[in-house]
């Protein structure tokens, strides 16, 4: 664990985490600090040119934390950042902002379609393969696939077991098929997408 601590820095350099206003950093920075990931904390999205890495934090998934737009020079300067190369881990509805975008009669979520995916809506009456009901909004562990297909996180997956759980806590998915994407999968009625990274090229 220290050796994979020590090399994150060294490989990393800076690390931002960006609070662009929807967002709640709180639990997100103590959860990075505890394994030794050396962050800084911003709400200045002028910051994002310097950082080596990009962490977008989760946010409230009600109504009004949801509608509201990321201001178009902070989407300007996390598409650069993207374009760049440089590694961007954006944690539940920040990877939904930054996907194609969701509309229904209640809510509309801007999408900045960094990622050519659309968002959906999990089923409120959706059921398991045993036809018992599925908990909504889907709060509870879900067993990720496809993580083990990324040299980055490879060994963060059993061999024997193909995957692992991850707790969730949301209403709204990224859809599993994103172009140009290898993405990791969990179900919750339907499959989405937990991860994704650029596909890797022969």
């Amino acid at each position: 664990v220290m050796l994979a601590k020590r090399r994150f820095g060294e490989l990393l350099g800076p690390v931002l985490l960006l609070g662009y206003g929807m967002s709640r950093c709180e639990r997100l920075v103590h959860a990075l600090a505890s394994v030794g990931v050396p962050i800084h904390t911003s709400r200045d999205f002028h910051d994002v040119k310097q950082a080596s890495a990009l962490v977008l934090p989760d946010g409230s998934d009600d109504v009004g934390s949801l509608c509201p737009r990321m201001s178009q020079a902070c989407a300007d300067a996390i598409r650069l950042h993207v374009d760049r190369g440089k590694p961007l881990l954006a944690v539940g509805l920040s990877a939904v902002h930054l996907a194609a975008g969701y509309r229904d009669d209640v809510c509309r979520i801007p999408g900045l379609s960094i990622f050519a995916s659309p968002v959906h809506r999990l089923g409120a009456h959706a059921v398991d393969p045993d036809g018992h009901p599925l908990r909504y909004p889907n709060h509870g562990y879900g067993f990720v696939v496809g993580l083990d297909r990324h040299p980055g996180v490879a060994h963060l997956v059993d061999p024997a077991h193909k995957g692992i759980w991850m707790y969730f806590r949301h209403r709204y998915a990224v859809d599993a098929r994103v172009p140009g994407a290898d993405v990791a999968v969990a179900h919750h009625g339907t499959p989405f997408a937990t991860a994704s990274a650029p596909a890797q090229r022969a």
